[in-house]
C-alpha cells in the first residue's frame, strides 16, 4: 500500500529537518519548503485541496536536489505522483 500524502509529508518534513548541507542558500531553500509543506499539513487536516504552487514547487525542487540528496528528492516523487493520482 502506498503513503499517502499526509505520511509523505511527514517523511519529507522529517528529511528536511535533518539534511545537512553546507550551503546557506540550500538551507534557506529547505527552510522555507519545509515551512510551506507545514502549512499543507495545516490545510489537509482541514480537508482543503493541495496547493498546486506547492506542487510546482515540488517539482522543481526534486531537479534541485536529485544529484545532492537523491532521498529527499524520491520523498518529493512521491508526494508528487499522489497528488496526481488524486486529481491535483
Amino acid at each position: 500500500m502506498s503513503k499517502s500524502i499526509h505520511e509523505n509529508l511527514i517523511d519529507l518534513q522529517y528529511k528536511l529537518n535533518h539534511l545537512k548541507t553546507d550551503s546557506k542558500a540550500n538551507k534557506e531553500e529547505i527552510e522555507a519548503l519545509a515551512e510551506k509543506i507545514n502549512h499543507q499539513l495545516e490545510l489537509e487536516k482541514l480537508g482543503q485541496q493541495p496547493n498546486t504552487n506547492l506542487l510546482e514547487e515540488l517539482g522543481l525542487a526534486i531537479g534541485e536536489f536529485e544529484d545532492e540528496h537523491p532521498r529527499l528528492a524520491a520523498t518529493l516523487k512521491s508526494i508528487l505522483f499522489t497528488l496526481q493520482n488524486i486529481g491535483v
